[in-house]
């Protein structure tokens, strides 16, 4: 008794078969350009060894199929790269804007002396520093502790929740305590948190709780809420 041995038309049918580059109904259409029609019920099972006898299908003709669509899957990869790029980057200046905007208002209401942007802040816990979109320093003078104010800026559509303020109340808190123990030189003293969107009832409520002074920015005005 011989042993079965698979032809490499076979071998590259099952190649293309077993490709995530390739769906079937593809396949079938693909082939019905090539004149070998096929029904889309049709399935591998049946394709397969009727291909493999089949003389308008080579496996020149085959390898190219494959490689374009490996070709075609790289390419669609590459275009969505770029677009969530582009999509991050528009964000990132879109953001950076809103900041500067904030700091240069936020500098004239609380009458710093010093405004920032993204400045890098250790905590105690993480492992990484934390970025302040804006920090506000105001000078005491000789009769007041001098103060520094961390704004966190928002510009996007959805609104505000309770877990964006509990988020920010901790890094604060992690930072104050990288203080404590001597990793920071300074801590904030007062939190804002500015939105081009809308607080929801539970963010205002923990930010009142909290002490957190909560503006929404809307039609180039700032608007407290809480």
């Amino acid at each position: 008794m011989g042993w079965f041995t698979k032809s490499e038309k076979e071998k590259l049918l099952e190649k293309i078969r077993d490709s995530k580059y390739v769906k079937k109904s593809d396949f079938i259409y693909w082939l019905s350009q090539n004149r070998v029609i096929y029904n889309k019920s049709t399935s591998w099972d049946e394709l397969i060894p009727d291909l493999k006898e089949s003389k308008k299908i080579g496996i020149r003709k085959l390898e190219n199929f494959l490689k374009s669509r490996i070709e075609e899957d790289r390419k669609v990869k590459l275009e969505r790269k770029k677009k969530q790029s582009e999509k991050l980057k528009d964000v990132l200046e879109k953001g950076g804007e809103f900041e500067k905007v904030v700091a240069k208002w936020a500098k004239r209401k609380f009458q710093a002396e010093k405004s920032t942007n993204n400045e890098l802040v250790k905590g105690k816990t993480s492992k990484r520093p934390y970025e302040i979109d804006v920090h506000l320093f105001i000078d005491g003078g000789y009769w007041k502790n001098d103060r520094h104010i961390w704004i966190e800026c928002k510009n996007r559509k959805s609104s505000i929740k309770r877990t964006d303020m509990h988020q920010f109340k901790e890094k604060a808190e992690d930072i104050k305590d990288a203080y404590e123990s001597d990793i920071e030189d300074f801590c904030f003293d007062e939190l804002v948190y500015v939105s081009t969107s809308k607080f929801d009832g539970d963010a205002l409520g923990y930010a009142r709780k909290h002490d957190i002074q909560c503006f929404q920015y809307s039609d180039r005005k700032f608007i407290e809420v809480a």
